[in-house]
């Protein structure tokens, strides 16, 4: 090949030795660089440092390798875990308790109550029991017991006697039953069920009396008569002159009645 067939370039090479592309490939990369290390420096101010934006909790555990990151995971999984096994296990239950005797005060506070008023109201009607017996026992003093109605009999008799007075007769009737509104009891069986139901009030038991003797001595017997702590109503009275048994004497028919508690 002659000289005159290479082009400038091959010239160029061959009197280079082949450095001509390197030189000029080192200088056209060398303003480049340069270019770029002056942009860089123009980008970054002078005097001020850049810092960077801290990264989240979830940031950081994915930041970390795949085991470290399992057991943060892990680690989270136990802790709901726990938490929830204690609400479900404990706290629930508790606070059920804490209801159930929260309740409970509140009943025991209103029988608390309910037992003061009905200590109060059992005061109130031990005081009105009191009051009643005492006057219960006031009035049974005025009537007789089966027991004490033929020792009364037998009392009223002896004082006709000592008065001076003959019993002519004596009948003893049955008794009478009251009712609480003071009317007498029409049939026997309706007086046994008023005192079965308590609605009688009391018995009323009289006796016939005739006496002879001086109307003096009548007057001391019933003066006598009276004196008896026991209540003794003189229901009828009629006197009348006996000249059959002497002068001065008279004929006494009296009715007594005497009280029984049913």
């Amino acid at each position: 090949m002659s000289m005159l067939d290479m082009d400038i370039g091959d010239v160029l090479k061959k009197i280079t030795g082949g450095n001509v592309e390197s030189d000029s490939a080192t200088s056209s990369v060398a303003p480049e660089a340069s270019s770029q290390s002056s942009g860089e420096k123009s980008k970054k101010p002078s005097g001020v440092t850049a810092v960077e934006a801290p990264k989240s909790a979830v940031d950081q555990i994915k930041d970390l390798p795949r085991k470290a990151y399992f057991i943060h995971v892990i680690a989270l999984l136990v802790l709901v875990g726990a938490y929830g096994a204690y609400v479900y296990l404990q706290y629930l239950p508790q606070e059920k308790v804490l209801t159930e005797q929260l309740e409970q005060t509140r009943q025991t506070s209103s029988l608390r109550g309910e037992l003061d008023l009905l200590r109060l109201q059992a005061k109130k009607a031990k005081k009105d029991l009191d009051d009643a017996q005492v006057r219960y026992d006031a009035l049974s003093k005025l009537f007789v017991t089966e027991m004490e109605l033929e020792a009364l009999y037998a009392y009223i008799s002896q004082i006709a006697l000592e008065q001076n007075l003959i019993i002519d007769k004596i009948t003893k009737g049955k008794k009478i039953a009251i009712d609480r509104s003071g009317n007498v009891a029409k049939a026997p069986q309706k007086a046994a069920k008023d005192a079965a139901g308590l609605s009688l009030s009391y018995y009323r038991i009289p006796v016939e009396l005739e006496l002879v003797g001086t109307y003096a001595n009548y007057v001391k017997y019933r003066s006598k008569i009276a004196q008896i702590d026991k209540t003794i109503n003189i229901d009828k009275e009629k006197v009348s002159i006996a000249s059959k048994e002497g002068q001065g004497k008279v004929r006494i028919a009296t009715t007594l009645s005497t009280y029984r508690i049913p």
